[in-house]
This record gives C-alpha cells, structure tokens and sequence, in this order.
C-alpha cells in the first residue's frame, strides 16, 4: 500500500509518525478493536517543559471507542466541533466553551456523537493536572487569549520568549478558573446537562425551540432551564450565543471576509443581531477581529 499524503493522514488511534500525532498520544489495550480516524496535527510552539499542538480530528466512533491512554498531563482546548470523552463512570462532554484536562497515564475512552470531527489546541505540560476536575468552562476572556495566541503562533509573531510567556500565561488563567469551578451537579441533573449540552451543539445554528429541545430530552421546560442553569451557570440561549459566537471566531480567523452571510450561516438574525451578540461576548466588534485589531480589544469575564 502506498503512503498517504501528510496532509491527510488516516491513522489508528494509537500511532504516531513524525509530526502527526493523536489529540493524545495512546495505548490500546491488546484485544481492543482499532478505531480509525483521520487525524493531523502540527506543533506551534515548544517551550522547556510543554508544547502547543493544532490538532484536527476528522470524526469517530459516535459511541465510545477502545480505550486509551497519555503519556503528558494535558489541558485540550476545543475550537470547533464536539467529543466526548469517559473516564471510568465519569463523562466529560467537550465543545468550544470548556478546557479538558488530561491527568498523566488515564484511561479513557472517546465518542463523537454528531459524527462529525473536531479541531483543538493541545498543550502537553509537565506539571501534574490531578488536583484538577475533567473539564471546566472556560470565560470569553480565556477564549480570545487562546485564540490570539493560536494565531500569533502561527503568523511566527512572537519571539521564543513571548511565546513561552503567553503560553505560560493561558495556562495559569485556565488552571486559576478551573481551581474556582464550583462542586460538580449531581449525577442525574449533570447527565441532563451534558444531554442538553450535546443536542444543541449538535444543532446550534438551527432557531431551536425550548419546548421541542425538552421533549426531545424527556423533560419539561421548566425542568431542563432549571437543571441546567444550576449545572453549568448559564442559560440555554446564552450557551447557544457563545457556541455560535465561538464558531464566528474560528471562521473569521481563518480568513471570512463577508459578515453578513456569516452572521446567516451561523443562525442570527442579521447582521446587528450578529455584532450585537459577538460584541455582548467578546467586548469587541466582528471587523475588529477580522482587522486583526484584537490586541486592542478588553474582552469581557
């Protein structure tokens, strides 16, 4: 069989070639079936003690694959798309709006339930993430400090120094606000959150209506704005904002030029509607990203 172009290289989870690695570097067990991905990822920045990955993963089993493991603490910061992932009982439901944390030699297993892929930053670090939870949300502020990042590493507009810093710096805001994460739901209401979380990421482009989303949920209205606030601190509609917000960044970072089809594809109403929400979000405006004129922009907690 002849070798496949590196720039989409299908791989085992498992292996590893190079510079193309698996979100996180695994060990199968040795009657585990092989789940196949298509995987790429490319290093951004290697300090002394951790390294910066942009990983994309074309898409998976949608119910969890064979286990696996890592090598490196790690904290995965998804940029666009949905997986989940299971550590014994525990299920962690990742999409743009939390960091996941990697603990040094875990099992896991991992799903993507929509059947569609994933793109995220991965930071391997050397210092343990034990006395971390799974996952933790991550504020608007956490979210354009990782993204200016990602996109100054790429330009190559930072020096080593610079580069280490900022890194350095994200990590410790990220770390500082999961350490403040208040006690995790009980099980049964995080389980309808996390249900909750999966469909309308799924789906957070479409006008979803709360009485269908609840049905199709098994709950009432009621029931579900209820558990659901109280499980993750925001509202359903906020929560579809900031994924819809979230995804506008990742598009005009990678060069969208037209707002108003934008604002179109990712379900607002118009364009005011869509600077209005992106402002609410961030604290700056859509051109103001595009125009690379973030630096000067206070993002909001």
């Amino acid at each position: 069989m002849g070798l496949r172009p590196r720039s989409l290289l299908i791989l085992p989870l498992g292996t590893k070639r190079d510079n193309e690695y698996p979100k996180i570097a695994p060990r199968l067990p040795v009657r585990a079936a092989v789940s196949w991905a298509v995987m790429h990822a490319r290093t951004l920045h290697r300090g002394p003690t951790f390294a910066v990955r942009d990983v994309h993963c074309g898409g998976g089993p949608r119910h969890a694959g064979p286990e696996e493991t890592t090598d490196t603490a790690q904290i995965v910061l998804v940029r666009s798309g949905l997986f989940v992932r299971c550590v014994g009982r525990e299920t962690v439901v990742a999409d743009p709006t939390r960091a996941i944390f990697y603990r040094r030699g875990e099992v896991y297993r991992t799903a993507h339930p929509t059947g569609a892929g994933d793109r995220c930053t991965t930071i391997e670090i050397e210092a343990a993430a034990g006395a971390l939870p799974l996952s933790a949300p991550t504020t608007p502020a956490d979210d354009l400090a990782h993204r200016r990042l990602v996109s100054a590493l790429e330009r190559r507009a930072l020096s080593a120094l610079e580069a280490d810093e900022a890194v350095l710096d994200l990590v410790h805001r990220i770390v500082a606000h999961a350490r403040r994460e208040p006690r995790e739901p009980v099980p049964c209401r995080r389980g309808l959150a996390d249900r909750a979380r999966q469909l309308i990421a799924a789906r957070f482009v479409d006008a979803l209506r709360l009485d269908l989303v609840a049905r199709e949920l098994g709950c009432s209205p009621f029931h579900l704005c209820r558990v659901f606030r109280s499980a993750l601190h925001v509202t359903l509609g906020r929560y579809q904002a900031r994924l819809r917000v979230r995804a506008a960044l990742e598009r005009l970072s990678a060069g969208e030029r037209d707002l108003t089809l934008l604002a179109l594809d990712l379900g607002f109403y118009d364009h005011s509607h869509f600077c209005r929400v992106f402002r609410r979000e961030t604290g700056c405006a859509p051109s103001a990203w595009r125009s690379s004129k973030i630096v000067q922009a206070r993002p909001r907690h």
